[in-house]
């Protein structure tokens, strides 16, 4: 069958804007790198952060327990909001896969700016959460968590951020899949009519920036781990939507798209 030009439909503009921008993916990666350097530079400041939720009186008397050195980890509300969280994104993921399979029996395509949004978020969740924190840089950079270290009642010396070691070998520290996971609320803004955008913004910052650092008051993470965690998403977020960009010129998206 050949195809007409009625049957042809202009490409719709990216629901993710300026991140969906090549430039910005750029400096987006600049920027992550640049941090990254700096938390390692100033290694002081991760520490700091730590030892302020951490219970120095409970450790000169020998209680070497983790919920008694960080005593917000046995907070039962702290531990709900945080299973609400975890458990809240992974059914946002999976309510974004189920419309992306309904709109794959329906026929739409990547022209469509809301097809592409949604496979963005789709892709962005398996890539940075999944595959850049957990099994790529938790492994790899083998930094031991706050109460793992040696400063915090643990064993293991203290790793600056992005410094490799192999001091851990197993769910450790850098990055925060969690932060990861929970910044990854922010694409929902791009399937979020415009008007209402900033109104979610608001408290969903809030909430994203209380639930990662609930990660940093439980000594789970370093601040660097949680901060490099979240922004990774966001890196990946301008590198998945500006790659997705370029779908326009696959043939068989580029024979349905008018000039």
């Amino acid at each position: 069958m050949i195809e007409t030009a009625s049957e042809k439909r202009p490409w719709q503009p990216s629901a993710f804007g300026i991140f969906a921008r090549p430039q910005t993916a750029a400096a987006l990666v600049a920027a992550w790198l640049a941090a990254a350097l700096f938390f390692n530079l100033f290694p002081q400041i991760d520490l700091a952060v730590s030892h302020f939720f951490f219970d120095e009186d409970a450790m000169a008397q020998g209680l070497r327990m983790h919920g008694l050195l960080f005593p917000l980890l046995t907070s039962g509300p702290l531990n709900l909001f945080r299973d609400i969280m975890q458990y809240g994104t992974v059914a946002l993921a999976v309510v974004v896969l189920a419309s992306i399979i309904v709109e794959t029996f329906l026929h739409h395509s990547l022209i469509d700016s809301m097809v592409r949004a949604r496979t963005t978020l789709l892709l962005v969740y398996l890539l940075g959460p999944l595959l850049f924190a957990n099994v790529l840089t938790k492994p790899l950079v083998g930094r031991p968590r706050p109460l793992q270290t040696d400063v915090f009642g643990g064993d293991a010396p203290f790793v600056p951020a992005a410094q490799f070691s192999s001091n851990c070998t197993s769910s450790c520290s850098f990055v925060s899949g969690e932060a990861a996971s929970h910044f990854w609320l922010f694409g929902l803004l791009a399937i979020v009519p415009r008007h209402l955008r900033l109104a979610v913004l608001v408290p969903l910052t809030v909430l994203v920036g209380f639930s990662a650092m609930l990660r940093v008051s439980f000594g789970a993470h370093f601040l660097s781990d949680v901060v490099l965690g979240g922004f990774s998403t966001l890196v990946l977020y301008a590198l998945t939507a500006s790659v997705l960009e370029y779908a326009r010129f696959l043939p068989w998206i580029a024979r349905r798209v008018a000039d």
